[in-house]
Formats: C-alpha cells, sequence, structure tokens
C-alpha cells in the first residue's frame, strides 16, 4: 500500500504549475454487491480530480472520492453490513482518442486506496482497507462530460473472534460531470534587435507581421523588407 500511497503522491506533485483539469462528478452505482451480495439501489458516489494536461492525448492526475453504500437488498435475510462508506484516494491515467474535438472520448483507469468507514451503529469489530481500482469509457462535449465504469474496493470486517469477512465492493458506475480548466502561462521575453518585419500584402493573414520564432526567440522564417528601428521587446 506505501508504494500506491507514493505513487499518488508523486501523481499529484508532477507539473503543478502546469495546465490542468479539475473534474467534479456524480455517480449512480448498478448492479453494486457487498460481500458477495447484492444491494439496494441508490448507492453514489462523488468524485473530485485533477489531471495535468501536459501531452495532447494522454494525461495523469489523482483524486479523492466518497461513496455512499446502501443496505443488501435482502435486509431481511442478511441484515445490515458494517459499512457507511468508502472514501478513496487513487492515481488516475486518462487517454483521450480524439483531443480538441466537439466531442472527445476518452478511457480512464484508476488505481488506489480506499478507506472503509465503519457504521456508527455497529460497536463491535474493526474495518480492514483495501485496494481501490476502475476502469471505464466517457465522452466529453464542451465541458461536461458522461462515464461508465466498472469499480471494486477490497478489504474487510474483522469481528472480534477475529474472523474475517470479505467486503469487496463491486459495481457498474454512471457518472455524469463537469470539467474546470485552468491554464497557467509564465511570461517570456523576447528581443528582436534593430528590426521591425515589414509584411507583404497578403490575403492569407490580417497581421502586420509574419514571422517564425524558435523557442528561443530567434527568427527562424520571414516574408517582406526589413526596416530598421530602435530596440523593441516583445512580451508574449
Amino acid at each position: 500500500m506505501k508504494k500506491i500511497f507514493i505513487t499518488i503522491f508523486i501523481l499529484i506533485s508532477y507539473n503543478v504549475y502546469a495546465n490542468f483539469d479539475l473534474d467534479i462528478s456524480y455517480g449512480l452505482a448498478n448492479n453494486a454487491q457487498l460481500a458477495g451480495r447484492d444491494l439496494s439501489a441508490g448507492s453514489y458516489e462523488i468524485n473530485l480530480e485533477y489531471l495535468a494536461q501536459d501531452y495532447d492525448f494522454a494525461s495523469v492526475g489523482a483524486g479523492i472520492s466518497f461513496f455512499s453504500i446502501k443496505d443488501y437488498s435482502d435486509y431481511a435475510t442478511f441484515g445490515s453490513h458494517p459499512l457507511y462508506s468508502i472514501i478513496p484516494i487513487y492515481g488516475i491515467f486518462k487517454y483521450t482518442f480524439i483531443p480538441d474535438g466537439t466531442i472527445e472520448p476518452y478511457f480512464k483507469g484508476k488505481l488506489g486506496f480506499g478507506i472503509s468507514i465503519k457504521d456508527v451503529n455497529v460497536n463491535e469489530g474493526s474495518v480492514e482497507n483495501g485496494v481501490y481500482y476502475s476502469l471505464g469509457l466517457g465522452a466529453k462535449f464542451y465541458d461536461y462530460f458522461l462515464e461508465l465504469s466498472f469499480a471494486k474496493n477490497d478489504g474487510s470486517f474483522i469481528y472480534v473472534d477475529k474472523n474475517n469477512e470479505s467486503m469487496a465492493y463491486n459495481r457498474v458506475v454512471f457518472s455524469i460531470g463537469y470539467n474546470l480548466k485552468f491554464i497557467t502561462t509564465g511570461e517570456k521575453t523576447l528581443y528582436d534587435k534593430q528590426k521591425e518585419y515589414i509584411a507583404p500584402k497578403s490575403t492569407r493573414n490580417n497581421y502586420d507581421s509574419i514571422e517564425t520564432f524558435d523557442k528561443d526567440g530567434n527568427i527562424i522564417e520571414k516574408e517582406g523588407d526589413i526596416k530598421r528601428l530602435e530596440d523593441f521587446k516583445i512580451i508574449n
């Protein structure tokens, strides 16, 4: 489990000053099972996820969620289970198949550690936390997204007689969410010594000049005449 936490910390720390997204979503669990027993309808989850946007297709990040778990559907037979909720902390890998499209389909994988919260009405025994993972497909449309995923939390409940019962929580989740995009740009100063670029008349642009710079600010391509001027500074 220590390795999982270290990996998540690295994902959070990685390029924290770069462009990033915050995704907020609400999901309903379907076909949910706890300890191999069906749960009543109504289990849900709330997710907050950070994703660094460093590549066109792939992004990495981290998230935290709150899972509310309903009672067994056959409550009369099995009674109440000992869990109230699960709070997973996890790393994320997301691959977007068509970036910058009107509709952006994607794959998302999550891996982390789920913290199980015991029901306040259960006085005896203790919960043992376990691994959390999720695999899903989704689509983003402008600032909104829909996602369908399969998720599982491992864990167990330890009774006072030291017997363990698996508390594995399996479900299919349908989520709807909203994307907040944050763009951070550092200021960079470029100098073009004693030159102003005068562009030829052209119908292919509405700009006063046509120059192409490399990453160090040097002109690598130009058209038209050069007019000698005082030094001036370009800030982008």
